[in-house]
């Protein structure tokens, strides 16, 4: 019994290594050229990657950009875009870098700077420079919140939807995922069925199908659950009540 008991306790720590890896892993694909060609919308090349965009509406038109925040990529705009174009405007929408079918980038943190370039170049990139209507959920709250204040004359309105500008320190489990490997064995272990649960982000259960259908393909592709740690650990979700307008260097 004793040696049953240390044998146990000696294969203990190996098991506990090996069950993430005994879990099942959807992602299984590349986000690349071939598998892009596949999926709808538009890529565009940044300097940190490929963004993922839909941009609709008769060009000249007053241009209004769609930022999703962190819990569903780019579709949860599935029901606006199109009702936004029908009455006359030009509409941007497009994944964050970590999101839907956007590039992952193989950063430790991500962070405002980031997700502030990536909208900068994006705008660039499809030659959109006239003042634009922007309107932010959660974490695209932030992120538009920070963009407007650092190129205040490339905005012309805001629209904050329960956006997310206070600090986010997390608490359990969430706590547990800001630190090295321990973060990487959670996500490995239960990320799949974590991110695929619209529950604390949709009001409409008839939905519900259709979105956990969308936050399963984005999850097909690798790099999804290491950018959500990036997120986590970067300082996206710091507190964004300080942050102010600054003096334009530049008017574009």
């Amino acid at each position: 019994m004793k040696k049953k008991i240390i044998w146990i306790l000696s294969a203990l720590p190996v098991i506990i290594v090996l069950i993430p890896f005994m879990a099942e892993d959807s992602e299984k694909e590349y986000l690349n050229n071939q598998t892009r060609a596949q999926l709808d919308g538009g890529f565009i090349k940044l300097s940190d990657g490929v963004t993922h965009y839909e941009l609709k509406g008769e060009k000249g038109a007053k241009t209004i950009i769609l930022i999703h925040g962190n819990a569903v990529p780019y579709a949860s705009w599935d029901n606006t875009i199109d009702a936004l174009a029908e009455a006359g405007f030009r509409v941007l929408r497009y994944d964050l870098f970590g999101h839907g079918f956007s590039d992952r980038p193989e950063l430790d943190k991500y962070n405002r700077d980031l997700y502030d370039k990536q909208l900068l170049e994006l705008l660039d990139a499809l030659a959109i420079t006239d003042p634009v209507y922007m309107a932010g959920t959660s974490q695209g709250g932030s992120i538009a919140v920070c963009f407007a204040a650092r190129h205040a004359w490339r905005v012309e309105k805001l629209a904050l939807l329960s956006p997310f500008v206070d600090s986010f320190e997390g608490t359990g489990t969430a706590a547990l995922l800001k630190i090295p490997f321990i973060g990487e064995y959670i996500m490995r272990l239960a990320g799949d069925k974590k991110l695929i649960d619209p529950a604390k982000v949709l009001y409409s259960a008839e939905k519900k199908a259709a979105l956990v259908s969308k936050l399963k393909e984005q999850l097909r592709y690798k790099g999804k659950k290491r950018a959500v740690l990036a997120n986590l650990r970067g300082n996206a979700l710091n507190d964004a009540t300080h942050i102010k307008w600054e003096k334009p260097t530049a008017v574009i």
